[in-house]
């Protein structure tokens, strides 16, 4: 009786136990400029800006201007982080972490609906959770992450129709209210997906769509109306802007591939990255297809099947046309194929999953083994990293030695569990050489003088920096943004930050100056390893850190020197 209720409370409980693995293993990653994406600035500024001026609908940048370049979705996203935990970097981010856990519950329910397998349930929910688009794109404010969770949304809603042969209300809404909030996330991409999931209802099942054609008229009216909703008011209120800005972004020349070559290039380089990544869950299928073709066979005439593998393969052909891929660029078809993964491995022997995962876990312990060693030497600073180092390599066969006694979806909760602790632990190890943001430190620095953090601060080099200076500030601080120096009216004392190098001394003669670390030159990957070794690494980091200059007035600084920052000469003590 007790072993029956541990395996339901199991069960249960894998699901909760996966989402919390995935959120607590990338909060770090989520809540600091660890990494940060130059196009993060976008929707952040937009966010900031919908915060002051009240205007929901029009994004805009952070000089005032439109950005229409993309809908509005994303950028209700960073707004609704910071009315929930404030404005920080973690507020920019959090919808964007959440809405990744939904996508894997949401993979999770899919699959189950269309194999109505608990175990191809949970392998679809592993696949798309380790899957590196996600982690890549999940802990960052930038709108992949939204268009892949509505298309998943209008897929669940598809997959019930064609698994099921029955058209319902909660279907309809599923497969084209989701459909519109994707056109809604990114645009055409999202588009693309419901014409061909309509067209393929049609052309599949002509009998469903003929017995039900008004229930599908009136869901694709309301899709369009939805969908267009946005788009026709920002044509009423900003006409000439949305046809420039969203033209070009969608379909304007520099979005295209510069020759047939390099689309000829791409179409095979998308297929390439996404067998690679999903070779965990396609090599034990692949494995088990050479015993039950059969099985694998009946499973692929599926209806719902097909429509999953038809839409992932037409992605990678419109993907192989724009002017470059990335791994994230993919995400949007990463759900599907995890789904596919869970059904084909739900029919797999289990001894072979387990054979095959075993093995993919192995290669994730060695990963282990650096994410804890990373961790030990930010902490410490020191050689005691190679200590460590050995002792997680030493403890590897032993943990090889217990997975042999899990089961297969065992074997699949402990790989996707291993490679999220190990980015927890490489996060953990990288923070504190990139830590405090760049941000932080300018504030800091204001801060020493005692400067008023209403006054305006110019910025004279990338734009992404003023966003992270705004963000740390909590939006108080007002920057002004130059691209070249002679941009700036530098002749009239204010606080400027610019560039290392990018005006003479000079003039700046009536500013005291203060370095501002800001990320690193060039390192090559045998000096980073050999002063890891050495318990160097932090002083050669401190040699090839890039700076800024932080130039605050004279007379600033003599209006405050009755606070506690302390001036020695013309540079302001760190």
């Amino acid at each position: 009786m007790l072993a029956t209720l541990g395996q339901g409370f199991w069960r249960g409980a894998i699901l909760p136990l996966l989402l919390l693995t995935f959120l607590v293993c990338l909060f770090p990653l989520a809540s600091d400029y660890v990494l940060f994406h130059p196009d993060e600035r976008h929707y952040v500024d937009a966010g900031l800006e919908m915060l002051d001026s009240g205007d929901y609908l029009s994004p805009r940048r952070a000089d005032g201007g439109l950005r229409l370049k993309k809908p509005v979705i994303p950028y209700w996203f960073v707004t609704a982080g910071f009315h929930a935990v404030g404005v920080s970097v973690l507020g920019s981010r959090i919808v964007f972490l959440l809405a990744g856990a939904a996508l894997i519950a949401l993979s999770w329910w899919t699959a189950w609906i269309a194999f109505e397998s608990r175990k191809a349930a949970l392998f679809a929910a592993v696949a798309a959770m380790c899957h590196p688009a996600l982690l890549i794109s999940a802990p960052r404010s930038i709108p992949d992450i939204c268009l892949a969770l509505s298309i998943l949304i209008s897929t669940a809603g598809f997959v019930g129709i064609l698994k099921q042969q029955r058209v319902s209300l909660g279907w309809l809404l599923l497969a084209y209210g989701g459909g519109a909030l994707a056109v809604l996330s990114k645009g055409l991409p999202a588009a693309a997906f419901v014409g061909y999931a309509s067209l393929f209802v049609l052309i599949r099942t002509p009998q469903l769509v003929r017995r039900n054609w008004a229930a599908f008229l009136t869901a694709g009216i309301m899709c369009a109306a939805v969908s267009a909703s946005w788009f026709v008011l920002m044509a009423q209120m900003h006409q000439e802007e949305l046809v420039q800005q969203f033209t070009r972004d969608q379909v304007g020349h520099g979005r295209f591939a510069r020759s047939h070559w390099q689309t000829l290039i791409q179409f095979p380089m998308c297929l390439g990255m996404l067998a690679v990544t999903l070779s965990p869950w396609l090599i034990p299928a692949a494995r088990g297809l050479r015993s039950r073709s059969r099985q694998f066979r009946s499973i692929l005439r599926q209806p719902h099947v097909q429509l999953l593998l038809g839409w992932s393969l037409l992605f990678c052909v419109l993907a192989s046309f724009i002017n470059h891929v990335t791994m994230r660029y993919l995400l949007p078809v990463v759900p599907a194929l995890a789904i596919v993964c869970g059904g084909l491995l739900s029919r797999c022997d289990s001894r072979i999953i387990r054979t095959s995962l075993r093995w993919v876990l192995l290669c994730a312990l060695p990963c282990l083994a650096v994410g804890a060693a990373l961790a030990v030497l930010g902490a410490s600073g020191r050689s005691p990293v190679l200590i460590t180092g050995v002792l997680a390599a030493c403890a590897v066969p032993v943990l090889w030695r217990l997975s042999s006694r899990f089961s297969s979806t065992g074997q699949g909760v402990a790989t996707s569990v291993v490679w999220h602790a190990a980015v927890l632990l490489g996060t953990l190890g990288i923070s504190p050489f990139v830590l405090p943001d760049f941000g932080d430190r300018v504030i800091a620095r204001l801060h020493e003088v005692n400067a008023d953090p209403a006054q305006p601060v110019v910025l004279i080099g990338d734009p992404a920096h003023a966003t992270r200076i705004r963000l740390s500030s909590r939006n108080e601080t007002k920057v002004i943004r130059f691209k070249h120096p002679e941009e700036a009216a530098v002749a009239e004392p204010q606080i400027l930050v610019l560039e290392e190098g990018a005006l003479p001394i000079s003039e700046l003669a009536t500013h005291r100056l203060a370095e501002v670390p800001c990320g690193f030159h060039p390192l090559s990957t045998n000096e980073v390893v050999t002063a890891a070794v050495e318990g160097k690494l932090p002083r050669l980091l401190d040699e090839h850190r890039r700076h800024y200059v932080l130039a605050v007035p004279k007379d600033e600084i003599a209006r405050t020197a009755h606070s506690d920052s302390q001036v020695e000469g013309d540079e302001i003590v760190r």
